[in-house]
């Protein structure tokens, strides 16, 4: 994300906000976004929950609404995959950011040891001849 010009935010104390994005979706980052959504705010989760997430009493207590978003175009007014690789296509820095590693097919153990290792850091693992 640094790479395409990201920075870390600091949330001032005692802030909280109308609509939270959540992109980990690991308990951390939910308990997180919970505590950072104002009450009757919204918690938006966009992706995939790789482990069962508790969400806290904090979440119905504050009215919390929560709207999961996965963006492959179910309404059929758009093709996610063709938007995201013409965006792709139109900025090379994108790919270069988000291809974390790569490894060779005799390696490829461990590419998926990696890509399934929340902590590595990967985002996406390129396996290649």
């Amino acid at each position: 994300a640094e790479a395409l010009g990201a920075g870390v935010v600091e949330r001032p104390a005692g802030s909280s906000y109308s609509v939270v994005f959540d992109a980990v979706c690991s308990q951390e980052t939910v308990d997180l976004s919970i505590d950072a959504a104002e009450p009757g705010g919204t918690l938006l989760e966009f992706g995939l929950f790789w482990a069962p997430v508790r969400m806290s009493n904090a979440m119905l207590l504050k009215e919390i609404t929560f709207v999961p978003a996965m963006f492959y175009g179910h309404d059929h007014s758009h093709n996610d995959f063709a938007e995201s690789a013409a965006l792709a296509g139109a900025n090379p820095g994108i790919a270069d950011a988000l291809v974390t590693h790569e490894f060779g097919l005799d390696d490829a153990q461990e590419a998926f040891r990696v890509a399934s290792d929340r902590v590595s850091g990967a985002i996406k693992v390129h396996l290649h001849p």
